[in-house]
């Protein structure tokens, strides 16, 4: 089970490019990948997002 260091935050929402919220997510790119995963559905291998 992971640690979990930011208990008080909660969930952040995605609500898009113009939300004046900065605990918010602004963009989504589900195939953006960023150390070795992808915001998408999780692949069973690690490998596959390797480069």
């Amino acid at each position: 089970m992971a640690k979990e260091y930011f208990a008080f935050t909660g969930k952040i929402p995605f609500e898009g490019r113009e939300s004046k919220n900065v605990m918010a997510f602004h963009y989504y790119e589900p195939e953006r990948v960023v150390m070795r995963r992808t915001a998408g559905i999780p692949t069973s291998s690690p490998s596959t997002t390797l480069s």
